[in-house]
């Protein structure tokens, strides 16, 4: 078995230029060296399952899953590429779920996950360079509650507060969350001093739920903050209705514009911090962003995905690069066999041919700058 050593390492330097990479749940990324230097991938951010890990009991970790890690975590280290570590999905002898197949119900005990995760970093150390708490728990599906068993787990936010599809979970979820957050930093720094914490993995610019986080005190717990800056669809009545539209466009007219514009949405979150909170010294993770090349119903279409990264990656470098540490592009490849928008957000083709939005992505200018925001 592969041993990783317990390293630690001060982290000066949160921006120095941004750190472009990606991520997958679809192949092992040990079997994807070539392609991953040919795309010149500076980070990568590695998905565990809690409940795959620790699937039979506390501290009962499955040696086939950490046989995985081994050998994923060794090849992205030998070719010195950064790994954001993000752990979700709860286990059923750690969640409040009254199924067992539901694996997004809140954790019964959060030091649970913390003892997890504090596990991971003692086994790997500074192999790992950011952990990222869950995965979107303002999305209603992705924080489930017993507290709303009757409708299936989900605790929508009132219409008012919400997009058209009722994506978002009420507020009471945010201080959960920030509790879990706040006990698992407490661990892993207790452990290492110097670890980097990333907490809110929000999908969207959802400042109200970001803003309840730090009503709950979850601003020295954390040092960077994750954020998934999607965009949504051209809305009815516009020519392209359907289509998913780019980073620079917004429809101030609709709910959607509250949470899923990328270049707006961005900057109201990074206003918010820096005026609203004074963090002007913490960056933004793009732990995920990206664009579909589905041809149907929400997507951009093949071209339409490459021209929308290359606008996101030139206002990233070009006005963004002070505060946005990493920008990790949702996905490596595309999925096997689902025939919808999410099944086409790949870089490569299901066959890990280069796709023209991958061809964007290797060529993007990787001229550094200087550092201005430090952890």
């Amino acid at each position: 078995m592969f041993v990783f050593l317990l390293i630690l390492t001060v982290f000066h330097c949160s921006v120095s230029e941004t750190l472009f990479g990606t991520q997958t749940f679809r192949t092992s990324l040990s079997t994807q060296t070539d392609l991953l230097q040919k795309l010149h991938v500076q980070i990568v951010r590695y998905l565990v399952s809690w409940n795959q890990l620790e699937f039979h009991g506390k501290s009962q970790y499955q040696t086939w899953y950490l046989s995985n890690m081994n050998k994923d975590i060794q090849a992205l280290t030998q070719l010195n590429i950064k790994i954001i570590l993000q752990m979700a999905q709860t286990p059923c002898w750690a969640s409040t779920t009254p199924n067992c197949s539901q694996l997004y119900y809140r954790p019964k005990n959060y030091s649970d996950y913390a003892d997890t995760l504090s596990f991971l970093l003692q086994r790997y150390g500074n192999n790992i360079y950011a952990w990222e708490i869950w995965n979107e728990p303002n999305m209603k599906h992705s924080w489930l509650r017993p507290e709303c068993q009757s409708n299936e787990g989900v605790c929508p936010r009132p219409v008012t507060m919400n997009d058209e599809w009722m994506d978002f979970i009420d507020l009471i979820a945010a201080r959960e969350y920030t509790e879990m957050v706040k006990i698992t930093s407490e661990k892993m720094k207790s452990i290492s001093s110097n670890v980097i914490i990333l907490a809110g993995s929000l999908a969207g610019s959802d400042v109200e739920y970001l803003n309840e986080m730090y009503r709950s005190g979850i601003k020295s717990y954390y040092d960077g903050l994750a954020m998934h800056p999607y965009t949504s669809s051209y809305p009815p009545g516009t020519s392209q209705y359907g289509k998913e539209y780019g980073p620079e466009e917004c429809f101030l007219e609709t709910r959607a514009s509250n949470f899923w514009c990328f270049k707006t949405g961005v900057e109201k979150i990074r206003n918010y911090m820096v005026e609203q909170q004074n963090e002007t010294t913490k960056s933004i993770w793009f732990t995920e962003f990206g664009f579909s090349s589905f041809t149907g119903w929400f997507g951009a279409g093949l071209q339409g995905q490459a021209d929308h990264l290359q606008q996101a990656i030139h206002i990233i470098q070009t006005e963004w690069s002070s505060f946005i540490h990493a920008a990790c592009v949702y996905e490596f490849s595309d999925g096997d066999l689902i025939d919808n928008r999410e099944g086409y957000f790949g870089l490569l083709y299901r066959n890990f041919t280069m796709k023209p939005s991958g061809l964007v992505f290797m060529n993007r200018n990787s001229s550094t700058s200087n550092c201005t925001i430090c952890l």
